[in-house]
């Protein structure tokens, strides 16, 4: 329950941090040249932001959500999980399995992560926004 709550809170934020990189973005000023090495905000109250805190951003946000959706995908299997789990007399047999599975939900969270950072950082780079 917890999880798709945070879920939602998350995707939500990522809307958000979407519509401020495009509203941050230099591209909305007609007097911006592509490629003439200014990329960065330029709105006053946002001119402070360096290029580092906005890949901080894009990093963390990626992070969130790769970890919750891996979270999430590991609740919905518990079932399937705890049925292969009980077929196992020997407990040394059900700790290789659990932790089969961690690391396979380790490994998921890892690919949704480097999805999610590369398509942030393609995000930042055509907004001009990251160099």
């Amino acid at each position: 329950m917890y999880v798709w709550i945070s879920l939602i809170i998350l995707l939500l934020l990522t809307v958000a941090y979407s519509v401020l990189v495009y509203y941050a973005s230099p591209l909305r000023d007609p007097s911006f040249q592509p490629n003439s090495g200014n990329a960065g905000s330029l709105l006053p109250w946002l001119q402070g932001i360096r290029e580092s805190d906005w890949i901080r951003g894009a990093t963390v946000l990626a992070g969130l959500l790769a970890s919750n959706f891996a979270w999430l995908l590991w609740q919905l299997n518990q079932p399937q999980r705890l049925r292969l789990l009980a077929r196992r007399p020997r407990s040394r047999t059900k700790l290789a399995i659990q932790s089969l599975f961690i690391g396979a939900y380790a490994g998921i969270g890892f690919v949704f992560f480097a999805g999610l950072w590369i398509l942030f950082m393609g995000y930042l780079m055509v907004q001009w926004l990251v160099d």
